[in-house]
Order: C-alpha cells, then sequence, then structure tokens
C-alpha cells in the first residue's frame, strides 16, 4: 500500500514552484522501488526544474515490511516526535494480534531513516546493528575525525557503512563475521519494544 500526495513547493534557492510528491506511507515489501528511494534518499530530494539545485525536503512518512515485520516512523519534527513517541505504546496495542510480533521504530533524522529501513531490508536486526556500529568505533581502523556512521545499501545492493568525517564521506565494506560474532553475544530479545534504537540506546547495553 502506498499513499502519497502531490504538492506545490517552491524552490528554496529560487523560488520556482513545481510539483513535489510526498510519500507519506510506503508499504516496502509491495513496492521495492520506493524502497529502494527511501535508502538513498531520494524520496525527500527536491530537484529543481529551473536552477537544477537539489534540497532536502524533511517530512513525515511510515515505513512498514509485511515480510520483515516491521514499522518505522519518521518524524522529523522534534516536539511532534516526542508527543509521537508518547502515543506509540497505545498505536501498537492498537494494530490488533496481527502486529504482535513487529518491530516498530521512531526516527527524526533521514539518515537513521534510511539506515533504519537498509537495516531491515538486508534482513538484519538494528539492535545487533547498533552494538556492530560501537564495536567498530573502539578500533583503531575508522578515521580519526569520524562524526558518525550508518549501515547502507549501494544502488547495487552491496552492503556498507558510510563514514561521515569533516572532509567527506568515505566507505567501509561491511564485516558479516563482525555482525555474527556480535550477534552470538547478544542476549534473547523480549517482545517488549523499545521504540528508539540508536547509539544511545546501545551504549546503555553490558554486553556490548
Amino acid at each position: 500500500m502506498i499513499v502519497r500526495d502531490t504538492v506545490q513547493m517552491p524552490c528554496p534557492h529560487c523560488q520556482h514552484v513545481q510539483d513535489f510528491e510526498v510519500l507519506l506511507l510506503v508499504t516496502g515489501d509491495m513496492e521495492p522501488p520506493l524502497r529502494d528511494r527511501i535508502i538513498s534518499g531520494d524520496w525527500a530530494t527536491f530537484s529543481c526544474q529551473q536552477c537544477q539545485r537539489q534540497e532536502r525536503i524533511l517530512y513525515p512518512t511510515l515505513y512498514e515490511d509485511r515480510v520483515r515485520k516491521v514499522r518505522i516512523h519518521y518524524q522529523p519534527n522534534e516536539a511532534e516526535a516526542a508527543q509521537l513517541l508518547k502515543q506509540l505504546p497505545d498505536m501498537v496495542a492498537s494494530y490488533g494480534p496481527d502486529y504482535a510480533d513487529y518491530q516498530v521504530r521512531l526516527v527524526t533524522h533521514p539518515l537513521d531513516f534510511m539506515e533504519k529501513v537498509a537495516i531491515f531490508t538486508a534482513g538484519y536486526d538494528d539492535r545487533i546493528m547498533e552494538a556492530v556500529k560501537q564495536a567498530l568505533k573502539q578500533t583503531d581502523g575508522l578515521p580519526h575525525d569520524l562524526v558518525d556512521l550508518y549501515f547502507g545499501l549501494n544502488p547495487e545492493g552491496e552492503k556498507l557503512f558510510y563514514l561521515y568525517t569533516p572532509s567527506g564521506l568515505l566507505g567501509l565494506d561491511f564485516d558479516e563475521a563482525l555482525y555474527q560474532q556480535v550477534a552470538e553475544r547478544a542476549p534473547e530479545f523480549k517482545q517488549e519494544q523499545f521504540f528508539v534504537i540508536d547509539q544511545e540506546w546501545a551504549a546503555q547495553k553490558n554486553w556490548i
């Protein structure tokens, strides 16, 4: 299922007004091309037909994958995200028994949204992936000026980590063996929902 809308959007740079497609709900298992647009960041990219410049437009999107049993709420407005976080337990309860074993996540940054969709699309657990990122940050092999790193899938579907540094974006091959080593140390995750899974969450876990 896809819920989309087309709005009139002025270019942030030259003010040229043109159509901009807004994806409000994407069911990734039914529409892989739209799922891939989220992973690449294209779902939120405004490309001006006049000045040719591009700008990321932030708007809420709900992503669902019924095969991998995940729902990801992307809400870029921090105040509205905080309110949504309070409502999520009741919202999840209202989903019904068909969603009892779904993972439900809330993210507020576009890179986190892109990463979550990539993680679940690749068949991984985002809790273990956050632990892998913690392990990588403790090694000496990363750039000394690393700002952050994110799991991703390139246009060919290859798995990698994107390394964000002040001097530019770098790539690091994904280490499947490291993921499996971390997974072996992970506890058996309960059915209790953790709606926000990030590096702050991972830093509080003593098994990492």
